[in-house]
């Protein structure tokens, strides 16, 4: 789990400032979400997505939080997650990235406006074990877990 957390607040438990290439990677993706769907052809959806960015951005302390995890197991694995912004009056920002044992690199992001509440979103991203991911959030308190296809 990882909490947002005022840039000069330390961080919680479990969360990190990671210094990885994989943490960093997973910080630009969240915070460049906006020109890489553009760069996709997203259309209408990238305008809004981009202002949701800046909006965050723009506000004085945003609630910035990344935490890393090695995810195991014997066989395929599905991610979901669980988040909530943690205002009803702010943009949140939560980003996943994965980067299987064989260096493949897997990206989940969401943008939630003003107002949003809690969300679950199932099978975002699958993978096998040996994986490692990354969770970045703005303004939001997240959540990924994973189970193993034969086992969920």
């Amino acid at each position: 789990m990882v909490k947002a957390q005022p840039r000069d607040a330390p961080q919680t438990p479990g969360a990190t400032q990671s210094s990885s290439p994989l943490g960093f990677m997973a910080m630009r993706t969240v915070l460049d979400g906006a020109r890489l769907q553009d760069e996709l052809g997203a259309g209408a959806k990238v305008d809004m997505q981009r202002a949701a960015i800046d909006t965050a951005a723009a506000q004085q302390t945003p609630g910035l939080g990344m935490g890393e995890a090695f995810i195991g197991g014997g066989c395929c694995v599905s991610l979901s997650i669980e988040y909530t912004p943690s205002s009803p009056t702010v943009t949140a920002i939560v980003g996943v990235l994965v980067r299987d044992a064989e260096g493949t690199l897997m990206a989940w992001l969401r943008t939630e406006q003003p107002g949003a509440g809690y969300k679950v979103k199932e099978g975002i991203i699958a993978t096998n074990p040996g994986a490692t991911l990354v969770l970045v959030v703005v303004n939001a308190t997240a959540r990924v877990r994973w189970c193993e296809t034969f086992s969920c």
